[in-house]
């Protein structure tokens, strides 16, 4: 692949900080053995630990272009002239280390651990996005140190003895669980004093687990239980008085963005200096859509974001229910952004006693087959269909013919690619498809990339809560 010039640009602001920092302590480490006693003042250049530098990445496969990519401009910025377990890390990263993984399961993590497998997808073929991000190692849990020096890189370095940790959450979440170690400390020491925190390809990260983000923010720049040994005196005073996260730079990068990246930034990324967050003027995807059918956009009042899933939830139950269990219509598909949503509806259409297929992520490859294949059949008149399942799946659901956004995807090429499944043979069927998308004014971050940023001001300032789109 290409070389990403975003990517690239944060990759070197990265090694010319863990540069310049061990240039400084080493410049300071000359100047105090020369000076002696009378040295002057001890220099506050370092932090608890050595690692300055955090990475988070959703899969194997994106850590293995970052990481190769990282190597390569390490080895010109540092002159490095040797990279100690290379070789281990291309056999661990590499797509061959997800050939013996157990193919049924229902976690998240799983899911997308085999969703590489080239199924077609709603266009009748996997899409280039789709092949891109999982054709390699799809495995989300891994956890690398590098230390970086001028003469040599080496992979796999102790935590608290790297300047670079490349990982998944899930896997640094999975650590700060752990006891503390039997030597002393604290299980988040290694992220007490981190100064650069990226975050890249956040919209995969909000498909698998966001919580684990949040659990790694949390942990990081925290005062550690153990000296680790290293010299008090020579700490910086900004990590002694527990403000270190105050000067760590927190990169977010992302196609899309939702309202809890922005919660993350908001609690979690208080920079003395402030922030800057790049805006998108939407055009929308409706132009995507290729069948000529009727989408309806439905505002909802919601009184707070709290209370955004009851709105949600008891409009659903009150007014559309009832419509789609009297006309008794077969084909009806409910697209679920949330899996919360999905179990509360799919509890509440059990206790109605309705026969339907339930495509979660967390069903079982065989049982969401043979759902879909029922419900393509007409045997199942009903269908819930979790963003998640479609993000890593990417599977056709066949036999659509009247789809329901129970709330809008966070992707927006979502809204097409469900849309387009209401192609039929018999055009003359299309004049009985209908699409209903249901929105609150709490998702103006999910309505603006769908109907563009013009039409999204309007739906959501507009006196009337039903919009048509033709």
């Amino acid at each position: 692949q290409q070389n990403d010039p975003i990517m690239d640009a944060y990759l070197l602001h990265c090694i010319n900080h863990v540069s310049t920092a061990a240039g400084l302590i080493k410049k300071n480490n000359e100047r105090l053995k020369a000076g002696g006693a009378d040295g002057g003042d001890t220099p506050r250049d370092q932090g608890f630990t050595r690692a300055k530098v955090l990475i988070l990445l959703p899969l194997r496969s994106t850590a293995l272009r970052v990481v190769s990519r990282l190597l390569d401009l390490a080895q010109k910025e540092n002159r490095a002239d040797s990279i100690q377990n290379k070789q281990r890390f291309l056999e661990d990263f590499g797509a061959a280390g997800i050939d013996d993984e157990d193919e049924e399961g229902g976690g998240i993590e799983k899911v997308g651990a085999k969703s590489g497998g080239g199924r077609g997808g709603p266009a009748g073929g996997t899409p280039a996005e789709h092949a891109a991000l999982f054709g390699g190692n799809s495995d989300d849990h891994f956890r690398l140190g590098m230390k970086v020096t001028r003469g040599a890189i080496k992979l796999y370095a102790d935590f608290l003895q790297s300047d670079i940790i490349v990982a998944s959450p899930i896997a640094l979440a999975t650590k700060l669980a752990e006891p503390p170690p039997e030597e002393g400390g604290g299980p988040a020491d290694f992220l007490s004093s981190i100064e650069i925190a990226v975050v890249d390809r956040a919209d995969v990260l909000l498909m698998q687990n966001w919580a684990h983000v949040v659990t790694v923010f949390e942990a990081m720049n925290k005062v550690p239980q153990a000296q680790h040994g290293t010299d008090i005196m020579r700490v910086r005073e900004s990590f002694l008085s527990g403000n270190g996260g105050a000067y760590r730079q927190t990169l977010l990068m992302s196609s899309l963005m939702s309202a809890e990246m922005n919660a993350l930034t908001n609690r979690a990324c208080a920079n003395w200096t402030g922030r800057v967050r790049l805006r998108v003027d939407h055009q929308g995807v409706l132009g995507q859509v290729i069948p000529q059918v009727r989408q309806l956009f439905e505002r909802l009042p919601a009184a707070s974001a709290a209370a955004d899933a009851d709105a949600r939830f008891e409009h659903f139950r009150a007014n559309l229910w009832p419509r789609m269990k009297e006309t008794g219509a077969k084909g009806q598909l409910i697209f679920v952004s949330s899996y919360f949503d999905y179990v509360r509806l799919r509890n509440f259409l059990k206790e109605e006693g309705a026969a339907f297929a339930g495509l979660s992520e967390y069903a079982a490859p065989k049982a969401a087959a043979r759902g879909r294949s029922l419900f393509a059949d007409g045997r199942l008149p009903l269908a819930l269909l979790t963003e998640r399942s479609h993000f890593y799946n990417r599977a056709r659901v066949r036999g659509v013919k009247d789809l329901l956004f129970y709330q809008l995807p966070h992707h927006a090429h979502f809204y097409p690619e469900m849309v387009n499944l209401l192609r039929a043979r018999d055009e003359s069927a299309m004049t009985h498809a209908t699409v209903t998308a249901l929105f609150t004014r709490f998702d103006a971050l999910r309505l603006e990339p769908v109907v563009g940023g013009s039409r999204a001001r309007k739906l959501l300032k507009s006196s009337t809560g039903t919009f048509l789109f033709c």
